[in-house]
């Protein structure tokens, strides 16, 4: 079975992960927080991966053949050629939603229009949580040593000024002053 095909026996032709599911497996598999899964990492990952498909009774000699193959194909993501996977080079791998971020920018208003589908003025829960992740995914200095639970924790105790568990529209663009302000070595705002 070819690298590929084996990717795609565990992650079937059409699932996308999203921003915060992607953030979230990062977080878990990059136990150094290095900010790269290196390949005691990516064996982990494999292995997890493998095992809670159940699939087949997979051995250990099972899990590292198939890891060899996957690390032919994470050959093929490796863009820098480092010997490692860094963050972007997951998410080609793993194919990930696309980063809202990325066509909304850092305005309030695409943001909202990004993050509220329902147009209620405001975001909440799960739609703060993507927001963070896709932060967080364009900011490859803060994924190596916070969660996304932890950000939108963060998010919430500092913008959420009336404490309703919502952002709208002005704490929202205190969010935006202070993301743009963020220093990524500390991780704080």
């Amino acid at each position: 079975m070819s690298p590929t095909e084996i990717l795609q026996k565990f992650k079937g032709e059409k699932h996308q992960i999203t921003g915060s599911e992607f953030m979230e497996v990062w977080s878990h598999y990059d136990k150094d927080k290095s900010g790269k899964l290196e390949y005691s990492e990516i064996n982990e990952f494999m292995k997890d991966l493998l095992l809670k498909k159940k699939t087949e009774n997979l051995t250990d000699i099972d899990i590292l053949t198939y890891t060899e193959h996957v690390i032919q194909l994470i050959d093929r993501f490796d863009i820098n050629k480092d010997g490692v996977l860094e963050l972007d080079e997951m998410e080609l791998l793993l194919r990930v939603k696309q980063n809202n971020l990325t066509q909304s920018g850092l305005n309030v208003d695409s943001i909202l229009s990004s993050y509220d589908p329902h147009h209620k003025g405001y975001i909440e829960g799960s739609q703060i949580k993507e927001l963070c992740a896709d932060l967080l995914r364009i900011n490859k200095g803060f994924s190596a040593s916070e969660s996304v639970d932890d950000f939108v924790a963060e998010v919430l105790q500092t913008c959420d000024t009336n404490k309703d568990d919502h952002l709208d529209r002005e704490e929202l663009q205190l969010f935006l002053q202070l993301s743009i302000n963020r220093e990524p070595e500390t991780g704080k705002a």
